[in-house]
């Protein structure tokens, strides 16, 4: 393994990482009504305050990023993951998978901000996006592979469950072991002394905000589209499948080429305008099927998840560049998952968001959530200008600062 780049193994374990997730994303639902016993209300109340806890937890993970490396963290993690989900195979009831579900949670969220630490000390300036967009491309394909054997053995007679978790912990535990061949020392220059906060300049909140907009894109294929086809169209709901293909294919295919394109912050910033522009014309090409036949809301529902493919791998790597750029050195593992703050809640509001104000108003509501991705992408350019300025606030110094040393505050470098 060692013979491979770090680059390389980084990738290595993206892969393996995401293959074992695989597994689990095919049987979460069933698995936790069918094997955990909760019911269907309760499965939504759980990963909603697993969401909230990942929310919550991220950015303190993240400061243990900078402060012992990214790699570290990223190690513990790994081995965090797996545990969980060997629990949730040895306990069950709704405080323990609560329990289970709130650290695998915690732990996927954390572990994003890790892996975009590590491709910053890894990659030159001119390659780091490059390098996430592999590593998406990768995560992908990994999804992809990993969520046929899920299908086959639910589709078996007999616990299909247990071989899976186990499975999935397993690749934690594969993926931790190439992470320890990985550069696991904090980046040179970080100070030891405990650090406040960092807190994000308003320019800045205003991104990390539009950002979470933007990434309404994922909470739309996961849960609107589907629950869109079944409820609102003629459309057979065997086709959600087909639409799920066609974006993951297209993932593969077109994002490294559209991270190519994305090599600057102006041009960051201008392709989450565009993404606000293909993302409303997915929600047009949604609203659409409510009126339209069979034939005609199939090619608009095709239209619609080349549009939201498209608004998803500008998004993306829009965020690696402006948060690459914005983020102060010797902080980046934190700022990282300061930016993620507005994806993480996305996942916990977006879906509130999508069935009780978009779905149940219907084409209106489809309507009316273009609207709001036309207002963001085109707020970006400027506020994006404005957040480079001042990418934080700076921390000053009391006026009096304690003599002893020990004590000292330090204000964080590149504030």
């Amino acid at each position: 393994m060692r013979a491979l780049s770090a680059p390389n193994r980084l990738l290595a374990a993206t892969f393996i990482d995401w293959t074992g997730t695989g597994f689990y994303l095919a049987i979460s639902a069933i698995f936790l009504i069918h094997s955990a016993g909760l019911t269907p209300r309760q499965v939504g109340l759980v990963v909603a305050i697993a969401g909230l806890i990942a929310l919550v937890g991220s950015v303190p993970v993240g400061r243990l990023g900078d402060r012992f490396g990214p790699g570290r963290v990223l190690l513990v993690l790994h081995v965090a993951r797996a545990g969980a989900f060997v629990g949730l195979i040895a306990v069950h009831g709704l405080e323990e998978t609560l329990v289970m579900l709130s650290v695998i949670a915690l732990c996927d969220q954390a572990a994003a901000s890790m892996y975009q630490a590590l491709a910053n000390v890894m990659a030159t300036a001119d390659r780091r996006v490059s390098l996430m967009a592999r590593m998406r491309v990768v995560i992908n394909i990994g999804i992809a592979l990993g969520t046929l054997p899920a299908a086959i053995a639910l589709g078996s007679h007999g616990d299909a469950f247990t071989p899976l978790l186990v499975a999935n912990a397993a690749s934690y535990l594969f993926a931790a072991l190439i992470v320890t061949t990985l550069p696991l020392d904090a980046p040179g220059g970080e100070p030891k002394a405990r650090r406040r906060l960092l807190v994000p300049s308003p320019a800045t909140a205003a991104m990390i905000s539009l950002n979470g907009l933007m990434s309404m894109w994922a909470v739309i294929l996961n849960i609107g589209i589907p629950l869109w086809i079944v409820d609102s169209t003629a459309v057979p709901r065997a086709f959600v499948g087909i639409l799920y293909a066609t974006s993951t294919v297209v993932a593969i295919l077109a994002q490294a080429r559209v991270a190519r394109q994305v090599h600057t912050y102006l041009r960051a910033a201008q392709a989450q305008r565009l993404a606000g522009v293909l993302l409303a014309a997915c929600c047009g090409c949604l609203a659409a099927t409510a009126v339209a036949g069979v034939l005609v809301s199939t090619i608009l529902l095709i239209a619609a998840v080349l549009c939201l493919s498209g608004g998803e791998l500008l998004t993306v790597s829009s965020a690696w560049e402006v948060s690459f750029t914005l983020a102060p050195v010797g902080r980046s593992a934190e700022f990282f998952a300061t930016y993620g703050l507005g994806r993480a809640a996305c996942q916990v509001a977006g879906p509130l968001l999508i069935t009780t104000a978009v779905l149940a108003v219907g084409a209106p509501g489809w309507l009316s959530l273009a609207g709001l991705f036309i207002i963001g992408g085109a707020l970006t350019p400027h506020i994006a200008r404005r957040a480079r300025n001042r990418p934080v606030i700076p921390q000053t110094p009391p006026t009096n600062p304690p003599t002893n040393p020990r004590t000292a505050l330090p204000a964080p470098a590149g504030a």
